[in-house]
């Protein structure tokens, strides 16, 4: 269709293009420092027709290694990266903690230090260990964490008297045990793990899964304790334990259960 349209294109699979090694020659002496240059100068109409525009796709299995090897740039800058040893004493003075701290000193200060873009595939082989010892935290990924036997972390947990998940998540927050999970509900799964109530010793369950008593026994138990009033039951409810199998919000409950009569009625104004 060129040769046909008078264009002198060639179609990719009948092109010949140079062998790897003498077009990656010819590619690093154009001293491009990055894909967009590459890409640059393959829209200009100075690219040879034997130089592939994709040669990722051309010598795939053919010695291609990466747009750095392809252009050269990539064994320039390896010569002026730290040791794996100097670049965790680096960044430890540098006070980064992980890798999205890493990632935006890196942006802003690239042209000043001496670390990869990607640590842990640069210094792979090289002494690569964890993030968690690299940026000196011996932070463990949760997948890698060995956690207490479910029975030991649930007896460890009642111990600390704490009446709800969220009290939990907060007590995180300031101690992180590194034996003991955030998220026992998905570290315990099938290991034991039935409730919260059951992991902090409070005995509570989920209002969806409770089994409340009758309306008339819940009214009768506001009537005997002098409740007259909706407000009341706010005050009540704050300044007491409810029975755990009395809720807290009655009229949501008893309303699905079509039991609902009214607050006047569940104080015992209305027979």
């Amino acid at each position: 269709m060129g040769q046909w349209l008078g264009t002198g294109r060639i179609a990719d699979q009948y092109k010949e293009y140079l062998p790897f090694y003498e077009a990656r020659e010819f590619s690093r002496s154009l001293k491009l420092k990055s894909l967009d240059d590459w890409l640059s100068f393959c829209k200009s109409q100075e690219k040879p027709l034997n130089i592939p525009s994709y040669p990722s796709q051309t010598y795939k299995n053919k010695g291609w290694k990466g747009i750095g090897d392809w252009l050269g740039y990539e064994s320039h800058l390896d010569k002026h990266f730290l040791n794996y040893n100097d670049a965790k004493l680096k960044v430890k003075q540098l006070g980064i903690r992980s890798m999205n701290e890493y990632r935006k000193f890196y942006k802003d200060n690239k042209e000043k230090i001496f670390l990869p873009a990607s640590p842990s595939k640069y210094y792979k082989g090289k002494g690569w260990v964890s993030f968690g010892d690299f940026f000196s935290t011996d932070r463990i990924a949760h997948y890698k964490k060995k956690y207490m036997p479910f029975r030991d972390a649930r007896a460890y947990a009642r111990k600390l008297n704490l009446a709800s998940s969220q009290e939990w998540r907060d007590y995180f927050k300031n101690n992180k045990p590194n034996d003991i999970s955030l998220s026992p509900h998905n570290t315990y799964k099938n290991k034991g793990w039935k409730s919260w109530g059951d992991w902090l010793g409070t005995n509570r369950v989920a209002d969806g899964k409770q089994e409340w008593i009758s309306y008339e026994k819940a009214r009768a138990y506001a009537i005997r304790n002098g409740i007259t009033s909706k407000s009341d039951w706010n005050t009540f409810k704050k300044n007491k334990n409810l029975p755990y199998n009395i809720p807290k919000n009655p009229y949501g409950v008893y309303k699905r259960k079509n039991e609902w009569k009214g607050w006047a009625h569940f104080f015992g104004k209305e027979e």
